[in-house]
C-alpha cells in the first residue's frame, strides 16, 4: 500500500511540475526550449548565492541580483556607451546583469533580391539576407496573393 501511494504522489507531483515550469520551457506549446529559460537555470547559483547577501543588506541602495550595489544610471541609459559583441553579420549583442540588450545594423547583413510574378501578373520583389533564404511555401503564396 506504502508503494503505491508513493508511486501516485510522484506521478502527482511530476505532473504539476510538468504543468507549472511546461510552459516557462517551452515556446508557444511547442518542442522548442525557450533560451531564456535556460539562461536563468545557468545563473541560478549566482542568484541564490547573493540571497543572504541582499536580505542582511543594510544600505539603502538597491542592489542587482549578483548583489552588487546598482549604479545612479540606468541600464537603458548606458546601453549605447559600452561595447557589444559580434554575434552574426550586423548583429550585436550584450549582457549588463539579467538583462540582454542586442542591436542591429541593417547596412551590414548581406541581403539578395528575388522577383516574383504572381499568378495575377504583378510583379513582387523580396529583399531578404543571403544566408537565410525565403521559404519555397512562402513564395507559394506571395505568387497566389493578389492585391
Amino acid at each position: 500500500m506504502k508503494r503505491t501511494l508513493t508511486i501516485v504522489g510522484s506521478l502527482i507531483l511530476s505532473f504539476l511540475f510538468v504543468m507549472i515550469i511546461g510552459k516557462y520551457l517551452f515556446i508557444g506549446n511547442t518542442p522548442l526550449v525557450n533560451p531564456q529559460f535556460i539562461a536563468g537555470l545557468a545563473n541560478a547559483p549566482q542568484i541564490i548565492a547573493s540571497l543572504p547577501s541582499r536580505i542582511f543588506n543594510t544600505s539603502n541602495q538597491p542592489t542587482s541580483p549578483t548583489g552588487q550595489t546598482a549604479s545612479s544610471t540606468t541600464p537603458e541609459s548606458s546601453v549605447f556607451s559600452k561595447t557589444f559583441n559580434k554575434i552574426a553579420p550586423g548583429v550585436y549583442a550584450r549582457t549588463e546583469g539579467q538583462a540582454v540588450y542586442y542591436t542591429q545594423n541593417e547596412s551590414e547583413v548581406p541581403m539578395s533580391e528575388l522577383t516574383l510574378t504572381t499568378n495575377c501578373g504583378s510583379t513582387i520583389k523580396v529583399k531578404y539576407p543571403t544566408n537565410n533564404p525565403p521559404v519555397k511555401q512562402m513564395l507559394d503564396a506571395m505568387k497566389q496573393a493578389c492585391h
